[in-house]
């Protein structure tokens, strides 16, 4: 599966097609690197393991049932937020709408696993200033924390300069991966996945 970027005009859209064009982007690239390479399965068995999103997080909530919770996912990534920031909701906003995406999941199914992964770097440029972003990721964090069914990755760390904004190495536009980016996101991703028993691959000790 081909990793692909949004063009700058469909990024600009509002509406369904904006939030469809950014999840499936995110959803295939995600899916591109989650497996280990010779993994066997076919793209169809790989969407239906694994539910993806990076969408707004009112508007991941409205497509939850639909996209992932009908798949009857054997995990959950998610990685929210990020638009929330550009469109200015507040951190406290956006993690009441978490709260609501994380219940609507164990309401579903309490113990499929989740891997929530921290909002990453970008800048105040792009509307996201550090600031915020740390505000919303310890937001999120509190709604799960304690609850063995999420496990939080930090994929801020893994993008963010000592100053705190997206490292250009990983991102052309300090807010899109490139595919050294998802390749990066796709290996921290995968020791979680071998714990949770989905690859051949060392399991984390989470130390």
């Amino acid at each position: 599966m081909a990793l692909r970027s949004i063009p700058a005009e469909q990024e600009a859209a509002s509406g369904p097609s904006r939030v469809a064009n950014a999840y499936d982007a995110i959803k295939e690239a995600i899916l591109s690197n989650v497996f280990a390479p010779g993994h066997q399965g076919s793209e169809q068995e790989i969407a239906l393991r694994l539910g993806m999103s990076r969408t707004p997080v009112h508007e991941a909530l409205i497509r939850l049932q639909e996209d992932v919770l009908s798949l009857n996912p054997a995990a959950i990534v998610l990685l929210l937020g990020t638009n929330d920031l550009e469109v200015g909701i507040a951190p406290e906003a956006a993690g009441r709408n978490f709260a609501k995406i994380t219940a609507a999941i164990k309401a579903h199914n309490p113990r499929v696993p989740v891997v929530v992964c921290r909002v990453m770097p970008s800048a105040a440029a792009k509307k996201r200033p550090r600031e915020t972003i740390a505000a919303l990721n310890a937001v999120f964090e509190g709604v799960v924390r304690g609850d063995p069914q999420f496990t939080v990755i930090d994929s801020w760390a893994l993008f963010a300069t000592a100053e705190g904004d997206m490292d250009p190495a990983w991102s052309k536009d300090q807010l899109h991966l490139n595919p050294e980016g998802y390749a990066r996101w796709g290996a921290a991703l995968r020791p979680i996945f071998a714990t949770l028993g989905f690859l051949d691959t060392a399991a984390d000790d989470f130390r």
